[in-house]
């Protein structure tokens, strides 16, 4: 199994939230989400990595789960908010920290620059 195969190059996670800014300003995204603006247009660019911290913000800015800025053949959906049942929240970080043991996972196996 190809482990890679299933998750985006840098510039395609770029590319991807930048398809999900919709009409929200880099800018604004970049406030909420506690980053620098340059900081964001390098990461929209693929040119910069994001920290754990910064993808988990910039879902929660974006409404979506973060796996669903990193995986391949996702349709990006709501994240559960906490008006939600709580098994459904639950759910919700369960499946967050899969998506993010993963990341790590594929970070450590595929040299820098692939």
């Amino acid at each position: 199994m190809n482990v890679g195969a299933a998750y985006l190059t840098d510039e395609e996670v770029g590319a991807r939230i930048k398809g999900l800014l919709g009409q929200r300003k880099q800018a604004e995204v970049a406030r909420a989400a506690g980053m620098d603006e340059t900081a964001l247009s390098k990461v929209l660019k693929g040119t910069r990595k994001l920290t754990l911290g910064e993808l988990a913000r910039i879902a929660s800015v974006l409404s979506i789960d973060p796996g669903d800025l990193l995986m391949r053949e996702v349709e990006a959906r709501p994240m559960w908010r906490s008006d939600a049942d709580p098994a459904a929240v639950g759910e919700a970080e369960r499946a967050m920290s899969r998506a993010i043991d993963a990341y790590l996972l594929f970070d450590a196996l595929v040299p820098a620059g692939s």
